[in-house]
């Protein structure tokens, strides 16, 4: 053929008017020949890319978005109502936006909406460019919060809580854990330890090390009255933005006046300690499948217990202790999430 990619040569044109008596017309793909003249046949690729765009909407874990946005990303001509559901997607999983500012993330998304942008819903579109941006919503400038550079990873795991067994060596996801060059904003957190725990352990040194006060008191691990009311009178002290709570931390936490400020519970021993058997509205619980303490079960009857969505549980993380990079940067996102939402007025 000669000339452009869209039109036969001239010459082949004519040879087929004069021999078949017939016209040719040129399809770029199968697919738009298969919709033209038989519309009622799905293809396999079609079916493929509706399967794969249903999985990232009900993507359950971390793992399981990013796998599905690379099989996304290798798939062609998505249509305008496949961008849409993408779209979507992207801004009603927490799974996803979650881990917004992630480059395979952020990048590989941008780049399925691309060729469809003009066509979106041009509210939704603002909400993702908010939400995926790069740099993230404006923060106080450093010296306002004292941030420095970041610590080396291996330090993320110093000093170890104490009576928690160490970390056994786990084969992560193939990508370094992201971790912010600064915060979205300087928030605190009212952070309340599980039992035989102490302060100053790998969670709140991760929040820190990611520029917000971390307000991290110490609670009796023999007297839960008293626990109770250390907790209250921090609270009541310092008025964070946010609780998280940590295994027995977390049911201090339940037990708490804290009016409107939200949750965040990392596999709450809500059925061990307390008599605050609801979450709040908004609260935001981790888990993982491998807590051989506190059953994730228990944090599925919560949730149901309390009329949350399905999507307030996060499952993340290999065990109890929460302190590897996934389930750390689950805690950092859900913190500053929750704290978004209040300060946007979002649901």
């Amino acid at each position: 053929m000669e000339g452009s990619d869209d039109e036969f040569s001239p010459f082949l044109e004519r040879e087929w008017s004069d021999k078949k008596n017939g016209k040719v017309k040129y399809y770029r793909r199968l697919s738009a020949f298969c919709n033209e003249k038989f519309p009622q046949i799905r293809l396999a690729t079609e079916l493929e890319k509706e399967i794969l765009i249903k999985d990232l909407a009900k993507s359950p874990t971390f793992k399981a978005t990013k796998r599905t946005l690379r099989s996304l990303a290798s798939v062609d001509d998505l249509s305008g109502d496949q961008a849409s559901e993408v779209l979507e997607a992207a801004l009603n999983n927490n799974q996803i936006y979650w881990i917004a500012e992630e480059p395979s993330v952020h990048k590989t998304l941008a780049e399925i909406l691309a060729p469809h942008r003009e066509a979106l819903d041009p509210e939704l579109l603002d909400d993702f460019d908010r939400l995926y941006a790069k740099e993230g919503p404006p923060a106080m400038p450093k010296a306002a919060v004292g941030y420095g550079p970041d610590p080396p990873e291996d330090d993320l795991f110093d000093p170890p809580e104490r009576t928690e067994t160490p970390q056994s060596s786990v084969a992560h996801d193939e990508e370094i854990p992201f971790r912010p060059s600064r915060p979205i904003f300087p928030i605190k957190i009212l952070l309340l330890h599980g039992w035989h725990s102490v302060p100053g352990g790998v969670k709140p040194s991760y929040l820190d090390r990611h520029g917000h006060e971390v307000i991290n008191p110490a609670l009796s691990d023999d007297d839960w009255d008293e626990a109770v009311r250390t907790a209250q009178a921090e609270y009541n002290r310092h008025r964070p933005d946010v609780i998280v709570g940590s295994s027995r931390g977390g049911a201090v936490a339940m037990n708490i006046d804290s009016g409107s400020t939200p949750l965040v519970l990392l596999c709450p021993a809500w059925k061990r300690w307390g008599t605050v058997k609801e979450a709040k509205p908004g609260t935001v619980i981790l888990h993982s499948e491998g807590d051989d303490v506190i059953p994730i079960a228990e944090s599925g009857e919560l949730v149901r217990a309390s009329g949350l969505p399905e999507s307030a549980l996060v499952v993340v993380g290999n065990d109890h202790r929460l302190a590897d990079p996934e389930p750390l940067q689950a805690m950092l996102a859900a913190c500053e999430r929750a704290v978004l939402r209040g300060k946007t007025g979002d649901d």
